[in-house]
């Protein structure tokens, strides 16, 4: 008996001591006590992107140190060798990582470098020009002893019993949020009348196969407001220049007091519910578009493949401090790496970035 308790008690010893270590590390990592030097070398726009990364998500454990010029990636043997010192005496000698971003032209340069690395003992990583493909879909085939990798790609909103899931969460999920909301819905409704004015805004928008569909909201403008935005942006080339970024205003004149209370916390979307219900949006995904935006898109197929979403990552990643394009690369992205998964942690992060406002403008 007494073996067998101290064999228990080891293990679950152990166990505790793990599991110790690891909230220990990721609550140091959280608030950026401990982590690891980062070096990325390539273009401004790639560094940009890891350094999000890295804020976004400091559970990861990296800080960025420094930015790196991509033509170190095509340099010689020996100044690859330089670089690993420099670096090293940079960090006061700490544990230190690169990441190394090429361009297509500098793949094989960027193999070689990475491969200086890995034999200096530099842990390193390869940021890819793959942005193109659904990275949390593809499935490696490497045969066991061979070179060779194939990378296989899936579409997960292609197949039936994927839609029909999504379509039955839509359903479920929009009726339950109707009923718990429908005071709310009133309330604000005898509000918005109270200007003598009509409680709904109609909009036509582009959805699944390209069709046009009434998009409803409440309404958060005064009467006459495209002659205001008109006025505006013609006697200010300064915000003209923003609207044509951000197709939005900080401070919109044509917004009312009530309506940008609205805004903030997302409350004019929720008649969207009765779009989800109709069909013709989801809770989740790309921005519903205007028929004038179309021109924008450098691919709109992506787009109409699915329906338009009441949130998506456009939402969570920055409302309206997004530019156009931004929120396009992100509704692609959405599309090519969909999954149940991801519909509920955007709306498990939209709930947070409702209560508490933020990008809203």
């Amino acid at each position: 008996m007494s073996r067998l308790w101290l064999v228990s008690t080891s293990l679950w010893t152990g166990l505790f001591l793990a599991v110790s270590w690891w909230c220990a590390a990721t609550a140091m990592r959280w608030i950026g006590i401990w982590a690891t030097p980062l070096f990325v070398i390539g273009s401004a726009k790639k560094a940009t992107e890891i350094e999000r990364m890295c804020t976004a998500q400091p559970t990861l454990g990296y800080r960025l140190f420094e930015k790196l010029d991509s033509s170190i990636i095509e340099q010689s043997d020996e100044a690859h060798a330089a670089l690993i010192q420099n670096c090293a005496i940079a960090t006061g000698y700490q544990e230190f990582e690169i990441v190394v971003a090429p361009e297509v032209e500098q793949l094989n340069d960027a193999l070689r470098l990475s491969r200086s690395l890995e034999l200096a003992g530099i842990g390193n990583a390869l940021h890819l020009p793959l942005q193109s493909l659904p990275l949390s879909q593809l499935r490696q085939i490497s045969p066991f002893g061979s070179n060779t990798v194939l990378l296989v790609k899936s579409n997960n909103l292609s197949r039936r019993l994927s839609k029909l899931l999504k379509r039955l969460i839509d359903l479920s999920l929009a009726i339950a949020i109707l009923i718990v909301s429908l005071p709310i819905l009133v309330l604000v409704g005898l509000a918005i009348k109270s200007d003598g004015g009509p409680i709904f805004y109609l909009s036509e928008r582009i959805g699944q196969n390209g069709d046009s569909f009434p998009f409803v909201k409440f309404r958060s403008m005064h009467r006459n407001a495209e002659k205001k935005l008109a006025a505006l942006l013609a006697s200010d080339p300064e915000l003209a220049a923003h609207f044509a970024v951000f197709l939005k205003l900080p401070n919109d004149p044509r917004v009312t007091p009530f309506g940008r209370f609205l805004r903030k916390y997302s409350i004019d979307e929720l008649p969207q519910l009765l779009n989800v219900l109709a069909g013709q949006m989801s809770l989740v995904g790309p921005r519903p578009i205007l028929p004038n935006e179309i021109e924008l898109y450098k691919e709109l197929s992506f787009y109409t493949s699915v329906r338009p979403g009441i949130t998506g990552l456009w939402q969570i990643g920055g409302r309206s401090h997004l530019s156009f394009d931004d929120r396009i690369a992100l509704d692609e992205w959405y599309v090519r790496n969909w999954s149940v998964t991801n519909d509920f942690v955007i709306l498990a992060k939209t709930v947070r970035v409702v209560l508490t406002g933020q990008g809203a403008y």
